[in-house]
């Protein structure tokens, strides 16, 4: 038989409008929410707290830590059905998130100034499944209440505030595809996980489905930084890229490895000539090259601001795939 568990508000409030506080009576922390069903809302909150389930893993945390008993939940303001719209109840929220100063995790819970959910995580396929069986039928608390401009820049602000440094997005030969405001938004638009995104960034990493990540005003690295980070398998784990140029007929194309190159130029695979001149090549500038059945090699660096490097982003070549 499960076990059962007092409601943590008056039944009054069911299907009542309004905002809500849970708070940490040791800490002083403080959870400002807001829903069109106040008694449902806070109990669906024990609920999955008491299941270790909950999505504010700082809420989660603290409740782990310090008990149910730890916690109680006030009423801060109730509205008729009629008197607020949705719209109007979350600007209710945002106010009061703003005056307990609670996305301030110094102070507060909420993961956001401007109470539209928490942060997103990365999910297996079994875990999304559950989710989406249990959530069947659910209506969600905030569901079609569009946000105001002034929420959407507030949110824009702390984003950029609380989750770093805006991104950069290159692809293989350095061209800047877009900007994004911090990795969480990187990952949110791109769906890219979050160490990939920082690997890159950090230079722990060259690229990531041939798209690599810098993060604005930070250290792009240089070429010895990468082959001291990846020795031999530079030309598969780097930010790099071979330019093979056609001497008789001047026809330019862009391979990511060795192996695309050496079937181009119709070598045998690990040719031993071409790799020890590989190795030679490491080391040198883009605008060295090596010579092989009349070839043209080089070996440039994505983010490079060589003469070469330049050129190729301005013709417009594509890597081969």
């Amino acid at each position: 038989m499960s076990k059962q568990h007092k409601s943590l508000v008056d039944p009054k409030y069911k299907k009542v409008w309004g905002i809500y506080k849970i708070i940490n009576t040791i800490t002083n922390k403080v959870y400002i929410g807001s829903s069109v069903n106040l008694g449902k809302r806070v109990n669906d909150h024990f609920s999955s707290l008491r299941s270790n389930k909950h999505e504010n893993k700082h809420l989660q945390y603290s409740f782990n830590k310090y008990g149910e008993s730890a916690f109680r939940v006030d009423i801060l303001k109730t509205f008729s059905k009629n008197e607020v719209t949705q719209k109007e109840l979350r600007n209710v929220e945002t106010k009061y998130i703003s005056e307990y100063n609670s996305s301030d995790s110094s102070f507060g819970y909420n993961i956001n100034p401007v109470g539209i959910g928490t942060t997103s995580k990365e999910f297996t396929e079994e875990r999304k499944r559950k989710i989406s069986e249990a959530a069947k039928g659910r209506v969600a608390h905030n569901k079609g209440v569009p946000m105001e401009d002034s929420q959407k820049k507030l949110l824009i602000k702390v984003d950029s505030e609380k989750f770093g440094k805006s991104i950069l997005v290159y692809d293989r030969i350095g061209n800047l595809l877009n900007e994004f405001i911090s990795v969480r938004e990187t990952y949110r638009t791109l769906r890219i996980p979050r160490n990939q995104i920082t690997g890159s960034c950090q230079g722990k990493s060259g690229h990531y489905h041939n798209l690599i990540f810098r993060y604005k005003g930070g250290d792009v690295f240089d070429r010895q930084h990468y082959i001291n980070l990846f020795g031999c398998n530079i030309s598969y784990s780097g930010p790099f890229y071979f330019l093979v140029e056609n001497q008789s007929s001047g026809e330019r194309r862009i391979f990511l490895n060795k192996r695309k190159v050496e079937i181009y130029i119709g070598l045998p695979n690990k040719n031993e000539k071409f790799q020890k001149e590989f190795k030679n090549l490491l080391s040198k500038s883009d605008e060295d090259f090596i010579v092989i059945k009349n070839y043209k090699i080089r070996f440039i660096y994505a983010l490079s601001d060589s003469n070469i490097a330049n050129e190729v982003r301005q013709s417009g070549l594509v890597p081969e795939v």
